[in-house]
């Protein structure tokens, strides 16, 4: 029997329960690992077969916990513990990606200076502290964008349009006192241009399979934060450039097997990396491969693990899928549900006020807490597109009415 050690419980339902689910199929046993606040949250029907708390979630503890069970792979799909997963590895002698290449990966400064080596960049950077910005940031002309090194999400992401707003970075941090204390680094390098989309799918023994081309929307200026999706596309099959550029991305960050969601920036004359991470795309970006492509990608996943499996979309009728977040500011609590076009198929999920996000996270200000998502597929881009912009009108009933 092989057992599986999931470390850190994911920030989304459907990913700890497709994590858990699709391993189970192949025959893993699974075990949960986090603190006792974590597991706590995880529904008692969830059929794992260990639940191992932990006091602290560093990596000798975590391995001694996790040595009577001898899992023969140790994993997570969480962005914040994908380095204490491969440091657990390498204590129990477990295959998978080191913890070196997750460094770089998580670390945006190291792996922007290893895509510059490399010529795959064009993005200058600095690294500073908060009270180091004024200085750090005089050789950036506006605008320039301003972010944790390691956090994900937008979480921290500023674009300053103007040195007048460099004092105002402060602003995001719930304690400002506690981050200067703290001395947490950031990264500063040149705003990148162009259409954002980012790129899905399996790393296999180093060569990148790609699965899928998102098409993001996003706040704007200043925070970027991330207002839907529509996956596949339009420019996956009109741009060959994704594919080709995230694997020569992979191959220089030494990437073997792994999940891949690489956020990019497309002009007509060049495509350049905004991050890269080692998981699957949040915000529903699975559920939407599930619904448009028909992959299970954590299953996917897992038989690459296993036999070395590529992985591959089920053929099927072509179909949009995507999704607009619900926040709390008034472009959020505006957005409606129209009647539906011919074809297109919606769903709306509020969550209660019990289930919503922080205010904050990591000490760090979220630019836009969520109440929800509407979840949608249609038979094409315009009728896609056209139920995206029908639901910003004033017509229909509000999702939180």
């Amino acid at each position: 029997m092989m057992h599986l050690a999931l470390v850190g419980v994911p920030r989304t339902a459907y990913t700890l329960h497709e994590a858990v689910g699709q391993a189970q199929l192949r025959g893993y046993k699974v075990a949960l690992v986090d603190a006792a606040s974590a597991l706590s949250a995880v529904p008692g029907t969830l059929p794992v077969s260990w639940r191992v708390e932990v006091d602290r979630l560093i990596p000798d503890t975590v391995a001694d916990a996790l040595t009577p069970l001898a899992p023969s792979q140790v994993l997570s799909f969480s962005e914040l513990h994908l380095g204490l997963a491969a440091r657990v590895r390498e204590r129990l002698g477990v295959a998978g990606e080191s913890s070196a290449v997750e460094d770089l990966v998580r670390d945006k400064a190291a792996t922007r200076r290893r895509l510059l080596e490399h010529g795959l960049s064009g993005v200058r950077c600095a690294v500073a502290t908060i009270d180091e910005l004024p200085v750090a940031t005089a050789d950036f002309n506006p605008p320039f964008v301003v972010k944790p090194l390691d956090m994900t999400g937008s979480i921290g992401v500023r674009a300053i349009r103007s040195r007048d707003e460099i004092s105002s970075y402060a602003n995001l941090f719930a304690d400002p006192g506690a981050e200067q204390h703290r001395a947490r680094y950031l990264l500063v390098e040149d705003f990148l241009h162009g259409t954002e989309y980012s790129v899905e799918g399996i790393c296999v023994g180093g060569t990148f399979h790609l699965l899928a081309v998102t098409q993001k929307e996003t706040s704007g200026f200043p925070a970027f934060y991330e207002t839907g999706h529509l996956l596949p596309a339009r420019a996956q099959h009109a741009d060959t450039r994704f594919g080709p550029y995230v694997q020569q991305v992979v191959t220089a960050l030494g990437i073997g097997t792994a999940p891949i969601h690489a956020e990019v920036k497309v002009t007509a004359d060049a495509i350049d990396l905004v991050e890269i991470h080692t998981r699957f795309g949040g915000d529903l970006i699975p559920v939407l491969m599930e619904r448009a492509l028909g992959v299970k990608v954590f299953g996917q996943f897992y038989d690459a693990l296993l036999n070395g499996q590529a992985p591959r979309p089920t053929p099927g009728p072509p179909v949009v899928a995507g999704v607009r977040f619900v926040g709390e500011d008034a472009s959020g609590l505006g957005l409606r549900i129209p009647a539906l076009p011919p074809g297109v198929e919606a769903e709306a999920v509020l969550s209660s006020p019990n289930d919503r996000e922080p205010a904050a996270l990591d000490n760090i200000r979220l630019p836009n807490r969520r109440h929800g998502h509407i979840l949608f597929t249609a038979p094409e881009h315009e009728t896609a597109e056209q139920f995206v912009a029908l639901m910003t009108t004033t017509e229909g009933q509000s999702v939180d009415s």
